[in-house]
């Protein structure tokens, strides 16, 4: 069984330290997926990092205080602002990026736990 699940958070907000006004929202998106045969289980995941969105700026009168916004609100303001085909496509484009790497670890498994990462110039 696969289960696959993709999460937007909030990373970071600006705003107008007069009022709490919020003019710009950084958010990531997480995708994880998980793959369970009997009773052992495999997990994947993928982060999209260092999205921004600047949304309207015109003030209505009738703004949350920055103090009761939840993260949930804002997420929905950045799928907004994003829209529909945006939001879906990079939903997509993670889920297709996990499948990927459920595919290359069943098709090009590592032959041996002696791995490490890096790059030779950062040492």
């Amino acid at each position: 069984m696969i289960t696959t699940s993709i999460t937007w958070n909030v990373t970071d907000l600006r705003r107008d330290d007069s009022d709490g006004f919020v003019f710009e929202i950084k958010y990531s998106i997480t995708g994880i997926s998980t793959e369970t045969v009997g009773s052992a289980s495999t997990s994947y995941s993928h982060v999209v990092t260092g999205g921004y969105l600047v949304p309207d700026h015109t003030r209505t009168g009738s703004e949350i205080p920055f103090d009761k916004l939840s993260e949930s609100q804002i997420v929905d303001w950045v799928k907004a602002g994003l829209g529909t085909t945006e939001t879906v496509g990079w939903e997509n484009a993670i889920s297709g990026h996990l499948d990927g790497m459920r595919y290359d670890a069943l098709h090009n498994p590592i032959k041996s736990d002696a791995t490490s990462t890096g790059l030779p110039w950062s040492t």
